[in-house]
């Protein structure tokens, strides 16, 4: 949901990419509604020059997120660079340096004014997003001792006065001012955190690790509120791969390592089972991405060894939609809504389905699938991709490409 939605405001999202937000995240989710790419949907652009004489650098289309006025998206460059793009016109407003280390997550303020951006060393620079002058640079304590730290994550809180942080264990708040660490949260048991999600609010965080549990802390202070509870697989606890809160902040969506989503009532302390399948014997399967749509009537879910994306009805947990693909990665496999929940979109085959009918309503065109490499990402009203020399942005509703860019070979 931007979170993921996520783009999210809520961030929904994590290759083939769909833009739910978050997955709409509120810190972590940008509320993307790219309203002036409207301008572009009568064109056909598909076969349009790019829109720059010099080509951007390489692109991760899979590190980007739309900012929540929806007129400009921040991406992944290499090597050590992170730029801002206007929409429609493509053109780059700022670019924000991380010196030589790769950028691995990022997040706007909720205000649109700065941005934090999470490298692979673990610091966090906060730079202001119309100039791209660093502001300040924050040093995690997150173990790195380790080839993979697992969850690589920025995220605002608090609306907007904390930086929360996770780079397998602990957590950590900052004060977003003046980059005091205000706490640190770590993990219930000796595995690392593997997901993350803020309230839309920015009140709350979730995090899970790889031990199977979840819990729920104040964005402020760092105070356990909820949980910890843990998520069953079988006679064993298994990696939570996403997170997701209800945009009213009073449960949460969770993907783990068996056959189903799980739905956490705080207030009931009730978890309520939405099972994929019945096949998974030899408990195998994973959820890897949980999204609701903004408006929290439906939830999106993936798997990562059926490749199946499922939308359930919340309220009455009854499934309504499913679409199959045949193989793929495991790790990039999402769906996500756009903002006005008409139109839920596969980030694996770009096909676009209506939420009245849960039939297809039409594809992404031009839209080539990536095989087991995808780099699509989505959120909310618009799917955006890299290739091996074009960044592409599509509109979810028509389905037509409304911008292309050239870019250097990665």
């Amino acid at each position: 949901m931007v979170r993921d939605g996520r783009i999210i405001a809520k961030s929904p999202v994590r290759a083939a990419v769909v833009v739910s937000a978050d997955r709409v995240r509120a810190a972590q989710r940008v509320i993307p509604h790219l309203l002036t790419l409207l301008s572009w949907a009568s064109g056909d652009v598909s076969t349009a020059r790019p829109r720059h004489e010099a080509a951007l650098p390489a692109l991760d289309a899979e590190i980007a997120e739309v900012s929540p006025e929806g007129r400009r998206l921040v991406i992944g460059a290499t090597p050590g660079r992170a730029l801002v793009l206007e929409l429609p016109a493509g053109t780059v407003a700022a670019e924000i340096r991380t010196g030589t280390a790769r950028p691995t997550s990022i997040a706007w303020r909720p205000d649109g004014a700065e941005l934090a951006v999470l490298d692979e060393h673990g610091f966090v620079t906060v730079s202001d997003a119309r100039s791209g002058i660093r502001r300040l640079r924050l040093a995690t304590a997150s173990q790195r001792d380790a080839d993979d730290w697992g969850l690589r994550a920025v995220r605002y809180a608090a609306r907007g006065d904390r930086i929360a942080t996770a780079l397998g264990t602990p957590a950590e708040l900052f004060d977003a001012e003046d980059g005091r660490r205000r706490a640190r949260i770590a993990s219930p048991t000796r595995g690392v955190f593997s997901a993350i999600d803020v309230s839309a609010d920015g009140e709350l965080v979730a995090l899970g690790n790889e031990d199977g549990h979840v819990g729920v802390w104040s964005a402020r202070t760092g105070e356990l509120v909820h949980g910890p509870i843990v998520l069953p697989r079988g006679t064993n606890v298994a990696t939570v791969y996403e997170l997701d809160f209800h945009p009213d902040g009073k449960s949460l969506a969770m993907g783990g390592g068996d056959a189903s989503a799980r739905i956490w009532t705080f207030a009931t302390g009730a978890v309520r089972e939405l099972a994929h399948t019945d096949m998974d014997f030899l408990d195998l399967l994973m959820i890897r991405h949980v999204a609701f749509s903004w408006d929290g009537r439906w939830l999106a879910t993936t798997s990562g060894d059926f490749w199946t994306s499922c939308v359930w009805d919340v309220a009455h947990g009854t499934r309504l939609w499913r679409r199959d693909r045949g193989g793929g990665n495991a790790l990039f496999m999402r769906a996500a809504f756009t903002p006005d929940a008409r139109f839920v979109v596969t980030e694996f085959d770009g096909a676009v389905a209506g939420t009245g009918t849960w039939t297809d309503s039409h594809r992404l065109e031009p839209f080539a699938p990536l095989g087991l490499n995808p780099r699509y990402r989505a959120a909310g009203a618009f799917v955006w991709a890299t290739t091996e020399e074009r960044f592409l942005v599509w509109r979810v509703d028509t389905g037509r490409l409304v911008l292309q860019l050239a870019m250097q070979r990665g």
